[in-house]
């Protein structure tokens, strides 16, 4: 009895939780998407595929969560950790990778020396040295 309640407890908290994280990830694609008035069109794909990387590497985390739904095995509690560990990686580090290199591409567009000299041997130098500020 002791362990249905609390897995109804954790399933009713869930829910509860997943629909504040929906309206999460509602916010952040609204400010992806208003976004758009301030990308530099060459970044517009970048912008774009940024919603579609957050989307399933942050659904990761509600999946995880719920998992332990399906029993009490070691192998659920070894499967949600794993969930939960690639979820922090791909969430933080690799966005963290990606959304530095957007900033840089951003400022080098823009003209910004020290972003456009980081930018050297990437391609995208020559086409930017006009802008020099």
């Amino acid at each position: 009895m002791d362990s249905w309640v609390s897995v109804s407890h954790g399933g009713l908290w869930g829910v509860i939780s997943t629909v504040f994280f929906a309206w999460l990830l509602w916010e952040v694609f609204a400010t992806i998407r208003a976004g758009k008035a301030t990308t530099p069109a060459t970044l517009d794909k970048w912008r774009t595929n940024l919603w579609w990387y957050i989307l399933p590497t942050w659904g990761l985390y509600p999946l995880a969560y719920a998992l332990p739904q399906l029993g009490q095995t070691a192998d659920i509690v070894v499967a949600q950790q794993f969930m939960f560990t690639t979820a922090d990686i791909t969430t933080k580090l690799v966005y963290g990778v990606i959304l530095s290199r957007f900033c840089l591409r951003r400022s080098a567009l823009e003209g910004y020396a020290p972003a456009i000299s980081a930018m050297d041997g990437t391609g995208v130098t020559s086409s930017l040295q006009t802008n020099v500020k």
